[in-house]
C-alpha cells in the first residue's frame, strides 16, 4: 500500500489525552515512525487509523512525508471519512 493510499484511507480515532497528573510511558520514536496527532486542546487528541482487515495501523510521519500531504490536508480527509462511516450505521 502505497503512503497516498494510506492517507487517503485514514479515518479519525479520537482518543483522550492524558489527565494532569499521569505520567506517560516514556519511548522515544523519531518523526518517521511516530504517529501523526493532532491535539485539540480539549482533552482530546486526532489519531489517524487505516483498517488493514484483521488489525487497524497508525498514520505515521513517514506517510505524510511520502505522499507530500500536510497534517491539516490528513485531518480532512480523515474527518470526512469518519462522518461518512457515522452516517451509514447511524442514518
Amino acid at each position: 500500500m502505497t503512503s497516498i493510499s494510506v492517507c487517503q484511507r485514514s479515518v479519525a480515532y479520537l482518543k483522550p489525552s492524558l489527565s494532569d497528573g499521569e505520567v506517560p510511558t516514556t519511548f522515544q520514536l523519531d518523526q518517521a515512525d511516530s504517529p501523526v496527532i493532532k491535539d485539540l486542546q480539549n482533552g482530546l487528541l486526532v489519531l489517524y487509523l487505516v483498517d488493514e482487515g484483521e488489525k487497524f495501523a497508525y498514520v505515521q510521519g513517514r506517510h505524510l512525508a511520502e505522499a507530500r500531504m500536510a497534517p491539516d490536508e490528513l485531518n480532512s480527509i480523515a474527518l470526512a471519512k469518519l462522518a461518512r462511516l457515522a452516517q451509514g450505521r447511524c442514518g
